[in-house]
């Protein structure tokens, strides 16, 4: 009779590690950051955590959250991408030689290196309701997949947000 205790409780604990990895799993996974989009923050083909925003994406996003996105564009082989958000929906976003303004206040920018300061002009946008404003940390090379060249991304884009 203890034997077939044991063998149940054996059992049940089994069924609840897998139960919980199942859990993490879908909650949680690992993703390439596969181009140079992010760098010095995320070097390239590095693994990251992604958290999804699977059911209200625009509830956990505040600035300067790193998000991963998809946005497609012919001839290119990189679908997916990494961003840090400059604006949530309502912001005034404005460039002016490479320092972004945030409702009339200078974004700091500390995680962009040097090197990798770009000398973009953008007039003010008004970033619309569901979507968000992003730049690339490496801003002299990613201009054309950040919100300089796509504009706003959607929420819907959003495929998470990477945990640092």
């Amino acid at each position: 009779m203890a034997e077939l205790i044991t063998r149940y409780v054996k059992l049940g604990i089994g069924f609840v590690i897998i139960w919980c990895l199942m859990l993490v799993y879908n909650n949680m996974s690992c993703r390439q950051v596969h181009g140079a989009e992010m760098e010095p923050t995320v070097a390239r083909e590095k693994y990251k955590f992604v958290i999804p925003t699977k059911y209200k994406p625009y509830e956990h996003i505040v600035h300067d959250d790193v998000i991963y996105y998809e946005f497609e564009q012919s001839g290119e082989g990189q679908s997916t991408f990494a961003a840090r958000v400059i604006g949530l929906p309502g912001d005034r976003i404005r460039m002016e030689r490479g320092e972004v303004y945030r409702n009339d206040r200078k974004v700091d920018q500390a995680y962009v290196g040097r090197a990798m300061v770009s000398g973009d002009t953008l007039e003010e946008i008004i970033v619309p309701r569901d979507s968000f404003f992003v730049l690339m940390d490496n801003r002299l090379q990613c201009a054309r997949w950040d919100s300089r060249g796509i504009g706003p991304v959607g929420m819907y884009a959003l495929t998470g947000k990477i945990w640092q």
